[in-house]
């Protein structure tokens, strides 16, 4: 049997770890259960100026499909931190640390820019302030590293960082990844089908392409290779009774997407 030559014979894009290698370094990178996570409040060190020299050289290293006419572009990180209580994280984490001095400050001082006040406490924190705050931070990431991808590879897309199923409700992270991706690239997780109301977020928010990178479902009567029943505790996928019922969840997913003008796709 032939091996089939994948980056010569179908299309094919990269997932690389950015931030996740840039959280090993500043020795924050947790263990996480499939997502990326940080020690430090499950706070990304975005605000490191260290990010910006040591993005610009992961770009330049991972730069090596000019010319591919077959390569697809880049998902530069896989499932980061999307809390809906970043705020609340960045505010409280230990800033007595060193790796976290920019966090903490930059996020108290954005607080201050957008309240207009000096004096603060977390009363002061609404969920609007949240939602503006998780935009905050994703603009940063975007702001350094996509333009350092497209000083090396300006020919292939953008396809930003598999975003996990939270980061749906998030109205600013759409509206500021926009302007730097692409192609969104999302999982989705924890439902039956793709909800309507996250599908016109997207073309509401957003109003780009996305790619679903990861979706699938569980049957409860799953055996193992010696015939033994599986127990479906792992993994984040939807969960259903038998292997036909799987192939009902397959059907349905796929012709929810179909119906979004914005998808481009999905992985399976």
């Amino acid at each position: 049997m032939n091996i089939i030559d994948l980056e010569n014979g179908m299309p094919f894009a990269v997932q690389k770890g950015v931030m996740s290698n840039f959280g090993n370094i500043k020795g924050v990178r947790g263990d996480g259960n499939g997502s990326t996570v940080f020690t430090e409040n499950n706070t990304m060190p975005v605000f490191d100026p260290d990010f910006v020299t040591y993005a610009d050289g992961w770009a330049k290293t991972n730069a090596i499909y000019q010319g591919n006419d077959r390569f697809i572009g880049y998902m530069s990180d896989n499932e980061l931190p999307m809390n809906v209580d970043m705020l609340d994280r960045a505010l409280t984490v230990n800033h007595t640390k060193d790796v976290n001095w920019y966090t903490y400050a930059c996020t108290w001082t954005w607080l201050r820019n957008m309240t207009g006040k000096e004096s603060l406490s977390m009363d002061d924190v609404t969920d609007e302030l949240r939602d503006l705050y998780r935009g905050f931070v994703w603009d940063r990431y975007f702001n350094v590293v996509a333009p350092a991808i497209k000083k090396y590879d300006p020919d292939h897309m953008y396809l930003g960082t598999r975003f996990l199923t939270v980061s749906r409700d998030s109205q600013w992270v759409y509206r500021f990844a926009a302007q730097y991706l692409d192609c969104m690239t999302i999982n989705w997780y924890f439902c039956w089908e793709p909800e309507s109301e996250a599908l016109c977020g997207i073309e509401r928010n957003g109003d780009m392409p996305f790619i679903v990178t990861e979706f699938y479902a569980k049957g409860n009567d799953s055996v193992d290779a010696n015939g033994n029943p599986m127990d479906n505790n792992g993994g984040a996928g939807w969960v259903v009774e038998t292997q036909t019922e799987r192939g009902y969840f397959y059907q349905n997913f796929c012709l929810k997407l179909l119906q979004c003008k914005h998808n481009v796709g999905w992985f399976q």
